[in-house]
């Protein structure tokens, strides 16, 4: 029962990543980017990928400068 509640949390912890960082990062879509993350997660996975490469892009006028 232990080992099975640290698996969960783990995957808690792991699938509010891709949040945490667009909300570090004052991105407009954290909403999106949170359930995105989420259900690519549960889903085996490429979707919770795609949804930490979308967390960590510039946004606004800062993403124009290099």
């Amino acid at each position: 029962v232990f080992m099975f509640l640290v698996i969960v949390r783990g995957i808690v912890v792991v699938g509010s990543l891709p949040r945490k960082i667009a909300v570090q990062r004052n991105h407009p879509q954290v909403d999106a980017i949170n359930a995105a993350g989420r259900i690519g997660l549960l889903l085996g996975g490429v979707g919770w990928v795609i949804t930490f490469v979308w967390a960590m892009l510039r946004t606004g006028p800062q993403a124009a400068v290099t």
